[in-house]
């Protein structure tokens, strides 16, 4: 009924917003949707939070059925994408972090219920406001590394979990915690070697915001690498699963973690074994993710959807146009 409205009215919303606490599961399933599609427009994020959509999700997400819950991540995964004052005040003000961890250690919850959590978590992260709360209030970082050291965890939550890391990394005060309390390095390393191709962009990519601008973490990772390398090469055990192209190219990845602000000369034999450039070394990356969904208007029950992980360099606090990309299709 309302998404054929051109025009979205606050008392839409509203109505909405009622019906999703008031309605019988029926009800609140069809206003959940138009939620749904709603979120995806960012002139709609804004309005959204401020006429009580927030609140609305969480309660579905602590109290609905599982299809409910579904739509309700994901409407909370879509606010939080791509507008900064969303990220502050779903943190800051609505506490959404304590009910995405209940997702995130309830055995009842499905994959996807938890992935959908941690691209939340991804995306809030970018705010610098939250960075240091996500690790000293709410420990968000075990959570993390225990679903990239779980082999029956899928690749979709694990490239979720690395992209949070990626983002909490970017706080100066998190960097050196993350490595001494948390160990960071060795899961990451671990994706570096058997993760799919976009868990493996972030881990490198983590590992670099980890290094940025702090000479300690610079210095460990050093360690670590030293140890992996044997003349030309990775050594065995971060060889095996890759083919000869993916090897240079992983090299090239693991070399800019090195090629950032690093003056201390006893590098530089290391970095003569690396065939690589120093393309965009200096800097830290970002990055967010959202499903797209595609309303599929020849049916009332077929939705195709995708999501698109992008990650933006910033260099002197400057977000660059450089962009990565990757697509699942599935049906919602």
């Amino acid at each position: 009924v309302f998404r054929k409205k051109i025009k979205m009215e606050k008392s839409d919303i509203t109505a909405l917003v009622q019906n999703i606490n008031d309605g019988d599961d029926e009800i609140v399933l069809n206003s959940l949707n138009e939620i749904r599609l709603l979120t995806l427009k960012k002139k709609n994020k804004r309005l959204l939070v401020k006429l009580g959509v927030v609140e609305a999700l969480l309660f579905i997400i602590k109290k609905g059925n599982d299809e409910s819950k579904d739509i309700a991540l994901l409407s909370l995964c879509n606010l939080s994408y791509n507008n900064n004052e969303n990220r502050l005040e779903l943190v800051k003000k609505f506490h959404i972090i304590p009910h995405l961890l209940e997702v995130l250690k309830s055995g009842s919850s499905s994959e996807k219920q938890k992935e959908n959590a941690i691209r939340t978590i991804r995306n809030v992260a970018l705010h610098y406001e939250n960075q240091r709360d996500l690790v000293i209030k709410h420990n968000i970082i075990e959570i993390l590394i225990d679903f990239l050291e779980n082999d029956t965890i899928n690749n979709e939550i694990k490239e979720q979990a690395i992209g949070a890391i990626q983002n909490i990394a970017l706080n100066h005060e998190n960097k050196r915690e993350l490595v001494v309390k948390y160990d960071v390095i060795e899961p990451l390393l671990e994706i570096l070697r058997s993760g799919t191709e976009e868990g493996r962009d972030c881990a490198a990519e983590a590992l670099q915001n980890l290094a940025y601008n702090n000479t300690q973490n610079q210095k460990e990772l050093i360690s670590y690498f030293a140890d992996m390398w044997k003349d030309e090469d990775l050594t065995q055990a971060y060889t095996l699963d890759l083919s000869q192209s993916n090897k240079k190219e992983l090299k090239i990845r693991i070399s800019n973690v090195f090629l950032i602000n690093i003056q201390f000369s006893h590098l530089k034999k290391l970095i003569q074994k690396l065939k690589s450039t120093n393309d965009d070394s200096d800097s830290e990356t970002e990055s967010e993710s959202e499903y797209h969904d595609h309303d599929d208007h020849k049916s009332n029950t077929s939705h195709s959807s995708s999501y698109t992980n992008n990650t933006g360099h910033t260099s002197n606090n400057t977000l660059s146009p450089k962009h990565g990309h990757y697509t699942n299709n599935n049906n919602n």
